[in-house]
């Protein structure tokens, strides 16, 4: 079950690669940086793979969806917290992709809650 979460959030990963952005784009990432507004970024890219993989689950089996959904974990601060990952995967249940942009959602969706 953990290998088919890791494969559909990196095909979310791919999702947002195939789309073209401009370098002023919010998935555009800063390397190397290490502040707050670097890390929410970076978590903005993360929670909307996320959100794409089981979107993109969901589209297949909702069932499976629902089942990967109960091992929404936390991770680190570059990535999630359970609250913002288990919302984005909530988003994600509804199955379609637009509701899966956290690139432009309220700070309070994505920041990390220790």
């Amino acid at each position: 079950m953990f290998v088919s979460l890791i494969i559909a959030h990196e095909l979310g990963h791919y999702l947002q690669g195939s789309v073209v952005v401009s370098p002023d784009s919010p998935f555009v990432l800063e390397s190397g940086v290490d502040d707050t507004v670097g890390m929410r970024k970076n978590r903005r890219v993360e929670l909307q793979a996320q959100c794409l993989s089981v979107a993109m689950v969901h589209q297949g089996s909702p069932l499976e969806a629902a089942t990967l959904m109960t091992y929404v974990y936390g991770s680190d601060e570059a990535h999630w917290d359970v609250t913002s990952g288990r919302f984005w995967s909530m988003q994600g249940l509804k199955g379609r992709a637009g509701e899966c942009n956290a690139i432009i959602a309220d700070s309070s969706l994505v920041d990390y809650q220790p």
